[in-house]
């Protein structure tokens, strides 16, 4: 410590950082994001393993076998639901039934969502919201206190659905039939819940904010006559045909929170004990002879990266992703149907195995890992891995922030005196320029407030866009919205351009603010960038990625072309086009074959109604990613913006 508060020792240090910062930033970056995409690479990752030994995967005999009523529970289902043409009501009375008769205790759940945004013409809140019904039925453990419970859940979905949903008829039978093999039975130590849900994501919630007793002033939900205990996890079923090709297995959770590694791992094994082809991404697992070769780091780095804007999006890849919000361990089990191939019995036993595994759990899950990301089934990447390349992204920033420290603290004017002046004159030109020295946080802190108080309008702004006000203009609460949000940000944008000298341009006094603004706010990036990856690392790679050079080389220019130049960068980097990029890329990857025009237009499209659906999220579901929007990137990004249109001064030092 010493070394470092020794002013010979800072003075050394200061030239080196100064001299070097610029080239080691450009290798950094190199370094970070080639490394991580390396970590796909199978010799640079780890094998899935069981850190839960109590689960005793595969040592469960497994003595599930087919129910031929599965397929007249399916026929049934289809009958009842062909009323109003396909989009009738869950069939409640008929699937109690089923359940009664197999000695369960059975429960309905009635709920009517209102809709943040949906207003009446005075502006009250209005009456038409989402109303559905779940059923649920539950299988008492015959031995023990039901003190801890495992759900398992399927979506009821009447007609074919859009975005690849299928039917989900045959997974109700299946059900049904593994709930009657399940009550044959006594070794459970854990009650067993079995829930078919309505209206998807909003249905999920609403049993779960009922289990809990959670209220909302959104939910309306009809009181919970039986409950059972804590819930160890849930398995999510969707099975849309007799037949199965593969099943394919989601994780990402609300908020980009993923399940405990184990029962990942514990639904792979057992899909490959039962010979059941299995999927992560919709992707098999390269080829053994690949993996080493430049095509099997390639598919490993494609799943990596799918996986990774999955989690990035905050958007739950299936109504599983809810539970995870309560501490639950859940995933979902896709099953893709085929015209032939494997039959129900496979997925049943599928089922019957992970089921089984996690009533031999004594405690939840706690060990085994909760962040990763996996390249494939059976290899993973932990976060003491895929932090480091990341942590070498954020150096890239804080060295520059290091570096204009520095210059911010030189004397405000370059004072240089001939040998011709006096002594006195010297002495004086002195005195002046120790006086003007230091860092003029007076004139940044309130830029820096401002900013973020614009992000806090931003944030409150959605129900005031869509009150009774914005009925004069005859829009939608989904335009409203995005009117609203592109009408603020091209407000805030001006102002820099139009605003008062005083309040956005530099004091031609203290030339050097705009280095000390930028410092500051270069450090309140990455400190950000480093809080939202502890709880969703994709997110903040595929933020830092395409905005670290650009606000890195950001500053005052005098030059036009130049500050053009720097202003297309930064607007490629704001939070509308952020999204709009990420959002079409993915179009992209899944429909390249369309053509250019039609996924930028679609990509348009999907945007506008993202940025409505994330909104909703937010209110409904808890999604954070309205929040770091509006109360984060927004202002940082206002910040990076204000800077370009400082005052560049002759007098500043550019290192």
């Amino acid at each position: 410590m010493g070394l470092l508060t020794d002013t010979r020792t800072q003075a050394v240090l200061s030239r080196i950082i100064l001299a070097v910062h610029k080239p080691l930033e450009v290798i950094l970056y190199i370094a970070g994001v080639a490394s991580l995409l390396a970590l796909a690479f199978t010799p640079l990752n780890d094998k899935t393993y069981f850190s839960e030994n109590a689960l005793l995967p595969g040592l469960v005999e497994r003595k599930y076998l087919i129910d031929h009523s599965i397929k007249d529970y399916a026929k049934e289902l289809t009958r009842l639901g062909a009323v109003d043409n396909g989009k009738g009501p869950i069939p409640e009375e008929w699937v109690k039934a089923q359940f009664m008769d197999l000695g369960l205790d059975v429960y309905s759940q009635n709920f009517t969502v209102q809709h943040p945004f949906i207003t009446k013409t005075n502006g009250t809140r209005g009456t038409g919201g989402v109303t559905g019904t779940n059923v649920y039925a539950i299988l008492r453990a015959p031995r023990i206190a039901g003190t801890e419970a495992i759900v398992i859940t399927v979506p009821y979905r009447n007609k074919e659905a859009e975005a690849g949903r299928s039917r989900t008829h045959h997974g109700i039978g299946l059900m049904l039939s593994l709930a009657s093999f399940f009550s044959k039975n006594t070794f459970w130590s854990k009650d067993i819940v079995f829930v078919v849900v309505d209206k998807e994501e909003v249905g999920m919630q609403a049993w779960l904010s009922g289990y809990h007793d959670i209220p909302s002033e959104y939910l309306q939900i009809s009181l919970m006559l039986g409950r059972s205990g804590s819930i160890i996890a849930a398995i999510n079923l969707e099975l849309g045909s007799e037949f199965t090709d593969h099943i394919d297995l989601k994780i990402e959770g609300l908020n980009g929170q993923l399940p405990n590694l184990d029962l990942f791992n514990l639904a792979v094994r057992l899909c490959r004990l039962e010979r059941v082809p299995v999927t992560f991404q919709n992707r098999a697992d390269p080829p053994e002879r690949l993996v080493l070769k430049w095509a099997g780091l390639k598919h490993s780095a494609t799943t990596m990266l799918l996986n990774m804007a999955k989690q990035a999006s905050g958007k739950p890849s299936g109504i599983h992703g809810l539970f995870v919000r309560y501490h639950i361990e859940a995933l979902t089990l896709q099953a893709h149907p085929a015209k032939r191939g494997l039959g129900v019995e496979a997925v049943g036993r599928v089922m019957e195995g992970v089921v089984r595994s996690v009533n031999n759990l004594l405690e939840r899950f706690h060990q085994s890992f909760f962040f990763y990301v996996l390249p494939s089934c059976e290899r993973y990447v932990s976060i003491g891995l895929y932090m480091i390349p990341f942590g070498l992204l954020l150096v890239v920033p804080t060295l520059r922030a290091m570096a204009l420290w520095l210059l911010a603290v030189q004397p405000i004017e370059q004072i240089t005196t001939s040998d011709e002046k006096d002594q006195d004159e010297k002495e004086d030109i002195d005195k002046k320029a120790k006086e003007q020295e230091g860092r003029p946080f007076g004139q940044v802190m309130p830029l820096i407030i401002g900013a973020h108080i614009m992000g806090a309008i931003l944030f409150v702004s959605p129900q005031y866009l869509v009150s009774e006000h914005i009925k004069a203009f005859n829009v939608s609460p989904q335009g409203a919205i995005a009117i609203g949000f592109a009408a603020f940000f091209v407000g805030s944008s001006s102002l820099p351009i139009f605003g008062r000298r005083s309040n956005f341009q530099t004091n031609e006094q203290l030339p050097s603010d705009w280095q000390l603004l930028k410092c500051l706010t270069l450090i309140w990036y990455t400190v950000t960038l480093l809080a939202v990856s502890m709880f969703n690392f994709s997110l903040a790679f595929f933020v830092a990625v395409p905005t670290i050079p650009i606000v890195v080389l950001v500053r005052p220019v005098e030059r036009v072309i130049l500050k053009m130049i720097q202003g297309f960068l930064l607007l490629l980097i704001s939070p509308l086009s952020l999204i709009y990029s990420f959002i079409t890329l993915n179009h992209g990857y899944f429909h390249s074959r369309d053509a250019m025009i039609d996924i930028l237009n679609q990509g348009f499209y999907k945007t506008v109604e993202s940025f409505f659906e994330g909104v909703v999220n937010a209110y409904l579901f808890g999604n954070k990613t309205f929040a770091l929007i509006t109360l984060v990137w927004f202002p940082i990004w206002f910040l990076f913006w204000v800077v370009l249109f400082r005052k560049a001064s002759s007098s500043t030092i550019s290192k």
